[in-house]
């Protein structure tokens, strides 16, 4: 299966947690304005800005799976500084057939300590 189809099937499964949960979730045109996230959810009190990422080693490596549009989108909501908006990646772990939450100001505090990768179990599991 191709890495498209991959990341499509789990975007999918992330929409159906959301609704499963009693949210509501959207995908965002893939290409729209560079696409710096491939999700926008609400769920309760929150609007949860996410990039979906499928993680099929046991590790999520910050360099290879983090794009540059993505760090300054997240950045520049992150700075508006509502604090019912939650900006951050859902990473899928293949092995354990989990979803996770990195939050946004989290990944930047572990960058900026020299960490350049988590297990799944280092991860807030959804």
């Amino acid at each position: 299966m191709s890495n498209k189809r991959i990341g499509n099937k789990t975007e999918n499964l992330y929409l159906q947690k959301v609704k499963d949960n009693g949210g509501w979730a959207t995908l965002i045109p893939s290409g729209y304005y560079g696409q710096p996230f491939d999700t926008v959810a609400v769920l309760k009190d929150e609007v949860i800005f996410a990039d979906i990422k499928h993680c099929s080693s046991e590790s999520f490596n910050f360099r290879s799976n983090i794009q540059t549009n993505q760090n300054l989108s997240m950045q520049i909501l992150n700075e508006v500084g509502n604090k019912n908006i939650k900006i951050g990646f859902v990473i899928y772990f293949k092995k354990t057939k989990s979803f996770h939450w990195l939050d946004y100001n989290y990944y930047i505090t572990l960058k900026e300590n020299g960490k350049k990768a988590l297990k799944h179990n280092e991860i807030v599991r959804l």
